[in-house]
């Protein structure tokens, strides 16, 4: 029971001001007895009924009057017993029945074990960028859903974009002279490409303005970053000239 309830009066009182009404109103769901609820609202009782555990746990709360010998004693054996009729009635509402928020309120780990969804299809969805071109080398990205035709937005299953790039030459940088950061050609998102992750549908890249004139190859696609292999599809390549 420790494990379960706070070992402190005070603390007790509060974890009951919570369970008593909650096992209550949930009771039909949890299959818990009306012999049980019975018995637990009138051990609880109220502040006035004599001998219920609020009506003692006021009178020991006055410390000047009503923290009697007697009243300290009742108290105690109130406790235990609200304590072991609660540990009974946890322990009869099936497994299957408990779900997280239970588990919060009467501060037990009893229940099946949580189950943990995965995603198992690939996600569908193909990823529409709006790609603007903007001096100093940075290009910003909208993206959105191809079976939305105005919000951008992150489709259900996906938490993330993913952005694979390379630079190039291009028409008007058609040389090489950043031989180590552009290369004269690249075939695909697999090709030796940079990639980097966002998780919202608007966002930025910033390029070294040395490449400026120099051609971006893109391709982008939605992901789940717990999930990576159900990814969607890369669009096709889209090639955009650094400004």
């Amino acid at each position: 029971m420790a494990a379960t309830f706070p070992t402190n009066r005070e603390g007790l009182n509060t974890y009951l001001s919570k369970v008593v009404p909650y096992a209550t109103s949930e009771a039909t769901r949890l299959k818990i007895s009306t012999a049980n609820i019975t018995s637990l609202t009138t051990l609880y009782g109220d502040a006035v009924t004599d001998g219920t555990y609020l009506n003692l746990y006021v009178l020991w709360s006055d410390d000047a009057e009503g923290r009697t010998k007697a009243v300290i004693a009742s108290l105690d054996t109130m406790e235990v017993k609200i304590k072991k009729l609660l540990t009974d009635i946890y322990l009869d509402i099936p497994a299957s029945l408990w779900n997280d928020n239970d588990r919060k309120v009467f501060n037990r780990k009893t229940g099946l074990p949580k189950v943990v969804t995965r995603p198992k299809v690939r996600i569908r969805e193909i990823c529409v960028p709006k790609i603007t071109t903007l001096p100093n080398g940075l290009v910003k990205f909208i993206v959105r859903a191809d079976n939305e035709t105005k919000r951008n937005h992150l489709p259900p299953d996906a938490n993330g974009v993913e952005l694979a790039y390379a630079v190039v030459e291009g028409k008007f940088k058609p040389g090489n002279d950043l031989a180590s950061k552009v290369r004269q050609k690249c075939t695909g998102p697999n090709d030796n490409c940079f990639h980097v992750v966002y998780t919202t549908s608007r966002f930025e890249l910033q390029n070294d303005p040395l490449l400026i004139g120099y051609d971006l190859m893109i391709w982008v696609r939605f992901i789940n970053m717990q999930h990576p292999d159900v990814a969607g599809d890369y669009t096709a390549p889209i090639r955009i000239t650094i400004a």
